[in-house]
């Protein structure tokens, strides 16, 4: 990475290590690979070393990347499908992304809340497509697993992301995993 700064507005402009930057008479001259000039480039640019960061600008980002890697690991664990066997004994595997979950939710509230009658034959859908029977109880054993689920992913997030802001250095924070 090549690196200029303007000299006429103050702004830091990056080039790629395949920007080809020269001198000749009259100021720098920016081409690609091919010698065809980049468009649009300032003539007022000089070359730039940016700061090196501080060691708390370096923590500062350390944290933001790991709490991102944290929040993705967290989203991974609320969207894995679930295992769960029926009163029949039919064990099997659940989609948690977030469409399927409204249709828990949805027959949750309308038959376990509010007591409509069930349907006959009424069945969620499990991972491979298959249609897996469930009754009012399984409904609601089913939701508080669910729900379990989701709970456990976002109290281990909360817990993990408070760990990364409490952790002083870099090594620390990136020892911090799902």
């Amino acid at each position: 990475m090549k690196t200029f700064k303007d000299s006429a507005t103050g702004t830091v402009v990056a080039f790629e290590d395949y920007a080809v930057i020269t001198l000749p008479d009259g100021g720098y001259k920016f081409v690609d690979i091919n010698g065809k000039p980049l468009p649009n480039v300032p003539t007022t640019l000089q070359p730039y070393t940016p700061p090196t960061p501080t060691a708390t600008e370096l923590l500062s980002d350390a944290r933001s990347k790991q709490a991102g890697v944290i929040r993705v690991s967290a989203s991974t664990a609320e969207h894995t499908p679930l295992a769960f066997t029926n009163a029949a004994g039919i064990a099997s595997t659940f989609p948690m992304d977030p469409h399927s979950w409204t249709k828990y939710l949805g027959a949750y509230t309308r038959y376990v809340v509010h007591g409509v009658a069930l349907p006959s034959n009424f069945a969620f859908s499990d991972t491979n497509g298959r249609a897996v029977a469930m009754t009012v109880a399984d409904i609601d054993a089913f939701f508080g697993a669910g729900t379990l689920q989701i709970e456990t992913a976002l109290t281990t997030m909360e817990t993990l992301l408070s760990q990364i802001e409490a952790a002083t250095t870099v090594t620390a924070v990136q020892s911090i995993t799902w």
